[in-house]
């Protein structure tokens, strides 16, 4: 754990795409540098019935390893039922967090919606909210999403290896997140004269993970870009 505080910790909830729950929006930012904070999210019905639903924090993170971020964090409430074509406003509170305890860059956890079920679903154990009497609750599992909490100065880098140039036209590499959080990337194909020829995203690469790439190319192709897809910043530039 590092001792020195560097610039606010921020907490982003990544939510994956599924038919249902919808959840806005997508990415969730909190600033909790004084060590507390609250954000909020909306979880909307689109269903033609009624919608149970419980919300937690889990104690992993979204690689399934033990998370000291998660215990931080809370939400309310923990049980939602919604009617057809309405929605819910969630809202996520961090407390008591030893930010001068935390590395600098990115710590996760995973926040988790579970409908509730009365049959044909698995079962939990679950403690009553006002006695601490366990019960046995019917959850179906929905969503699954990663938090994400950013501590300090954000570095990003990257490390390009393996590029070749295949017969196909088409450019294949290896890059490396050396940087201290994780981020989506896009690319950029440039020729000669310094105009764009072709474009895409890369998807987003997980801090100290890997990720492979195919990138098609023009035949004026003459420069590989890549960028930090949020602010278009330039991590990786070499000649093809």
């Amino acid at each position: 754990m590092r001792k020195k505080l560097i610039a606010p910790l921020l907490l982003l909830l990544s939510l994956a795409t599924f038919a249902f729950p919808r959840v806005y929006p997508s990415v969730v930012s909190m600033d909790i540098k004084s060590g507390r904070g609250k954000t909020e999210l909306t979880v909307f019905n689109t269903e033609n019935e009624i919608k149970k639903y419980k919300i937690n924090i889990r104690e992993v993170d979204n690689f399934g390893q033990p998370s000291e971020f998660a215990k931080y964090l809370k939400v309310f409430p923990k049980y939602i039922e919604i009617k057809p074509g309405e929605q819910q406003i969630v809202r996520v509170f961090a407390k008591e967090i030893p930010i001068n305890e935390f590395p600098i860059g990115e710590v996760r956890a995973s926040l988790a919606i579970e409908e509730i079920k009365d049959e044909n679903a698995k079962k939990y154990k679950s403690k009553s909210e006002d006695n601490g009497v366990s019960t046995m609750i019917a959850f179906e599992y929905i969503l699954n999403m990663a938090v994400y909490g950013y501590n300090g100065k954000l570095i990003p880098k990257v490390e390009v290896s393996d590029i070749k140039k295949g017969k196909d036209n088409v450019l294949t590499g290896k890059i490396i997140n050396k940087g201290n959080y994780s981020y989506p990337l896009a690319y950029e194909v440039l020729d000669a004269n310094k105009k764009v020829v072709g474009s895409g995203s890369l998807g987003k690469i997980i801090s100290d993970h890997n990720l492979d790439f195919e990138v098609p190319l023009e035949k004026n192709s003459y420069t590989f870009v890549i960028k930090e897809k949020t602010n278009n910043s330039v991590l990786y530039r070499s000649k093809i």
